[in-house]
């Protein structure tokens, strides 16, 4: 899976040292240009930062653990781009799903990485695990990734662990579980 995602994390993974530090779990409000606002909920003792790319696109955000064995996550924000757009309906989801699946399946394991559906509060979300079969030194062992939908707007996740760290899936899920979309605006 590192290959997989290896550009992406070259790309974002050097910001995890500067991330913000989190202390109890509070709610992160994150606004969304022309779109309201995110809430996720930060498990303690994990940091994150939000990028904000600019140009009323819809920002990323990271997060990794404040100290202790290395995880990464990155949750994109998907928008609709036309109130006629269907980007973040469920059927275009798992498809999407599917086709990262399909291209993580010659690194796996795995003989096959069946797609799994999880509810969260306001839609349903699909995702795939796979273990890398040969990562390189420093690279993840782990990889789970989906999407999920969250009103009118969908999450895009990548999570990438190793060994002993099934509890920081589970924190994971739980924060998607529970993540708010605010379509008026940032305040909680």
């Amino acid at each position: 899976m590192g290959r997989i995602c290896l550009g992406l994390i070259l790309l974002l993974g050097s910001a995890l040292p500067a991330l913000a530090t989190a202390g109890t779990p509070v709610p992160r409000v994150i606004a969304l240009p022309a779109h309201g606002a995110l809430v996720l909920t930060i498990p303690d003792g994990w940091q994150d930062e939000t990028r904000q790319p600019g140009q009323r696109l819809p920002p990323t955000v990271l997060i990794g653990p404040r100290e202790g064995q290395k995880f990464q996550i990155l949750i994109s924000v998907v928008c609709p781009l036309s109130a006629t757009a269907g980007r973040t309906d469920e059927a275009t989801l798992r498809a999407e799903v599917a086709s990262a699946a399909k291209s993580a399946q010659p690194q796996a394991v795995e003989q096959s990485l069946p797609i799994k559906e999880f509810a969260g509060a306001d839609g349903r979300g699909f995702c795939f695990f796979a273990t890398d079969r040969a990562p390189a030194p420093g690279e993840f062992k782990y990889l789970t990734q989906g999407a999920i939908r969250l009103g009118k707007i969908a999450l895009v996740f990548t999570v990438l662990t190793n060994d002993g760290q099934d509890t920081v899936i589970k924190q994971v899920f739980e924060m998607l579980r529970t993540a708010e979309h605010r379509p008026g605006g940032a305040s909680l």
